[in-house]
């Protein structure tokens, strides 16, 4: 699982200039949306939008694994 960062450190899209914390959802790895994906890890992202890697938890064979970037 990868590691939550630090809340006392800003990360690079929080010194951009105009970001107001408040217009975005603060997602993190492990978060579940929908009893359905959970965020396994940041991609990306720029000045209007950030790209998450996600996984269906809760399919019904368990041996299939599939990812998601949204």
């Amino acid at each position: 699982m990868p590691e939550l960062l630090p809340v006392d450190k800003l990360v690079d899209e929080e010194r951009l200039p105009g970001y107001n914390f408040r217009n975005y959802y603060p997602a993190n790895p492990g978060d579940v949306f929908g009893d359905k994906y959970r965020l396994v890890s940041k991609l990306g992202w720029g000045s209007e939008s950030t790209v998450w890697l996600a996984e269906v938890i809760c399919e019904g064979n368990d041996s299939t694994r599939r990812s998601y970037v949204v």
